[in-house]
């Protein structure tokens, strides 16, 4: 067979395998199933991705509330909510979120009051800076709350993975342990293409034949001993990223948080509005005896910074008889939201 002839077979060959695995890649896609109306959309933004508009419930400024005047009304004071989904208020009506019970208990007091509820599902701290850069001033607040939740210190990429939220290419500022994605992460989530990213469903389902997940042994990555009893410490479910990084002020993820949160500070203080930092429990936590406390590194941080910190984890232990955080859903929206205005 002459050497004209060998290309063109090898070329054959490999378009009948592109094609193959075309046909593959389609076949999988029309597997899974999406919402008509997704409820995130990426952009081209610094910030990512954002919530739809088109999604019923959300206004047209990409918001899980109503639209507000811009520029501010004379007279009114503005808070301005960033957070994940504790914050967007999963489980609850938009008006009972915690930024619209704390806007009827403020504005109660005499004075106009509005609170901006712009939670998005799957945001970190990078998402609320960025978010607050590019679109969150422009509401001109008078404060900004910031809703953190441990799982806020997570790997983006593993996080947002096989959702709407997926983006092509993660900016590096956005990873809070660059060592832990490329040696961790990148394992778990399988090879990354031109264009596509990780978004191939073909490349995901054979990642997931090796993925280490799958071993019974993943469970006992956890949980740790401490006194004699077996505590749980993930601070996420797709990952085995301890609650202990949080409890050590040198760790990679600390170090990334304390950037995210001086950059914010300091674009929000430009603006003439004053930054304050929510920190959520996680369910766990509110056992009596828990081992592991974030809150006294946030505690430690916040008093060297003179940063205005709310920890929410005392008020959520007295509630913890009445469901605040249930294995289902149910109504634990209804207790958490109310005690976090309060």
């Amino acid at each position: 067979m002459s050497a004209r002839a060998w290309a063109a077979n090898g070329l054959l060959a490999l378009a009948a395998g592109a094609l193959t695995l075309g046909a593959g890649e389609l076949a999988l896609r029309a597997t899974v199933r999406r919402p008509r109306v997704p409820m995130h959309v990426v952009c081209d933004c610094p910030y990512l991705y954002g919530l739809n508009p088109r999604r019923p419930g959300i206004s047209a400024e990409g918001l899980r509330d109503r639209l507000f005047a811009i520029p501010k009304p004379a007279g009114t004071y503005r808070v301005l909510v960033l957070g994940d989904s504790i914050a967007y208020g999963v489980g609850v009506e938009p008006s009972e979120t915690f930024a619209k019970v704390l806007e009827r208990r403020l504005d109660q007091r005499g004075r106009r009051v509005e609170v901006i509820n712009g939670g998005v599902l799957g945001y970190t701290a990078y998402n609320e800076l960025e978010y607050y850069l590019a679109r969150g001033r422009d509401f001109q607040p008078d404060a900004v709350v910031v809703a953190f939740c441990m799982n806020d210190v997570v790997d983006p990429e593993l996080h947002w993975s096989g959702t709407r939220r997926e983006v092509p290419d993660v900016p590096p500022d956005a990873i809070p342990d660059p060592v832990y994605h490329a040696t961790h992460v990148a394992r778990l989530l399988g090879p990354r293409l031109p264009l596509l990213g990780r978004r191939s469903e073909v490349l995901r389902r054979l990642a997931l034949l090796r993925d280490p997940r799958r071993d019974p042994s993943w469970r006992t990555r956890l949980y740790a001993s401490v006194g004699g009893r077996t505590w749980p410490t993930y601070i996420t479910g797709e990952d085995d990223l301890g609650i202990q990084v949080l409890t050590d002020g040198d760790s990679p993820q600390w170090r990334w948080l304390r950037a995210m949160y001086g950059r914010l500070r300091s674009a929000v203080e430009a603006d003439h509005a004053r930054l304050v930092v929510l920190i959520v429990p996680l369910a766990y936590q509110l056992e009596d005896g828990y081992p592991f406390r974030p809150q006294d590194e946030f505690q430690r941080y916040c008093r060297r910074q003179r940063l205005t910190c709310v920890d929410l984890l005392g008020a959520f232990r007295a509630h913890r008889g009445e469901g605040l955080f249930p294995p289902a859903q149910g109504d634990w929206a209804d207790i958490w939201h109310p005690t976090a205005a309060g």
